[in-house]
């Protein structure tokens, strides 16, 4: 229903507003973010707009922290694996 809309006017604030909300719920957020922009550009007061605009941002922000904590997370784990692994080496071979 949306994108019909789209099709026959553009720049249509509320039919770019509710699709692109639509989108951030699904976490396509960059089409979604494109969407707000597209809205702010044909009404730069428009608070629904501006207020997705910005999460969308803050959603984006925090999948990159997640992505480096993960990372992180991961590099840890397995320093922390083979550190368990030399202690129980040692372990094994002063209890003979």
């Amino acid at each position: 229903m949306y994108a019909r809309a789209l099709e026959l006017e553009p720049s249509h604030v509320g039919a770019l507003v509710n699709l692109g909300s639509l989108l951030a719920a699904e976490n396509l957020t960059d089409t979604a973010q494109e969407l707000f922009s597209r809205a702010l550009t044909a009404e730069p007061q428009a608070a629904g707009a501006l207020n997705n605009y910005a999460l969308c941002l803050y959603q984006r922000t925090m999948r990159a922290h997640a992505a480096v904590s993960k990372e992180s997370y991961g590099k840890v784990k397995d320093e922390c694996q083979e550190g368990y692994y030399k202690v129980s080496l040692v372990q094994l071979t002063t209890t003979d």
